[in-house]
């Protein structure tokens, strides 16, 4: 499976220059871009809530047909996971605490410290505070027949209940970029006396579209997240055999990579550029 891209803060919070941090003379911003990887997990399903009743006589007959609905559904966690990244405390304080090391890097090209450290910092940071969970919905459902099988034990009725099964799954996450910028209005005096102000951005604005100057690569796998998903087919049981093991799907467990796994080889630049949302945040004077 492909992995998920996800920018914080998104192109659409750049546009505005109310989502840049201001630092007095410049605005400048951060924004950190993360790969999702989805993987099975190997841990055996587990039994969720009952769906349906069914009663059975098994003095009557030891087999039955019964009508059981299955549920499609899909795991929707791209925009809970975008929030709660973008709300995280430790992200955005670090944001304001990198405007010095990045300020030097924008004219001196001196990022190799930063790009080390701000890996381990945010896996550290993340595995330990953050959390969030993940919704579930319905697509489709349908009906179909489903033998239900009863040995003959006793005289008594036996009732066959509809299961919920889910499976375990996986989001590791990697902070594949970095990318910053600072911009600021620097005034001067134009013909006839005029007021004029100069945008300038730093870094200078890149050559060609392979000169990536305000782009730190960090490719660190920095968190991992455990979920539950629900399977389409329901388990039919005895209701005495029934235990619920998942009493909270949308529970998720962070925990730090342990080991990390490797970086998609292939990874998506960031488009559009902080060079192109700036434009819109900052028209020219």
């Amino acid at each position: 499976m492909s992995p998920v891209y996800l920018a914080v803060p998104n192109h659409n919070q750049l546009e505005n220059r109310a989502n840049w941090i201001n630092s007095g003379d410049q605005y400048y911003v951060v924004r950190y871009h993360f790969a999702i990887q989805e993987r099975q997990l190997p841990s055996p399903t587990r039994m969720g809530e009952v769906t349906d009743v069914y009663s059975v006589n098994p003095n009557v007959k030891i087999s039955d047909k019964q009508k059981v609905r299955i549920e499609h559904t899909a795991t929707s966690y791209e925009s809970e996971l975008s929030k709660a990244l973008a709300e995280n405390k430790f992200l955005n304080n670090l944001s304001v605490s990198l405007e010095g090391h990045l300020g030097l890097g924008a004219v001196a090209g001196a990022s190799s410290d930063v790009t080390s450290s701000l890996g381990s910092s945010l896996s550290q940071s993340l595995s330990r505070e953050f959390s969030v969970q993940f919704s579930t919905t319905v697509t489709r459902t349908e009906e179909t027949e489903r033998q239900i099988d009863i040995s003959p034990e006793s005289s008594s009725d036996h009732t066959i209940v509809a299961v919920k099964v889910y499976k375990q799954y996986c989001l590791d996450v990697f902070l594949v970029f970095v990318d910053y910028l600072f911009v600021e209005y620097r005034k001067r005096v134009g013909a006839l006396g005029r007021k004029r102000y100069d945008r300038i951005k730093l870094p200078e604005s890149p050559v060609n579209q392979y000169d990536h100057r305000n782009l730190l690569a960090v490719r660190k796998h920095v968190m991992s997240i455990h979920f539950w998903k629900p399977l389409p087919n329901p388990l039919l049981i005895n209701e005495k055999d029934h235990k619920l093991e998942v009493d909270d799907p949308s529970q998720t467990e962070v925990i730090a990579p342990d080991p990390p796994r490797p970086c998609h080889k292939s990874v998506e630049l960031p488009k559009p550029t902080l060079y192109e949302l700036s434009n819109k945040a900052f028209p020219t004077r």
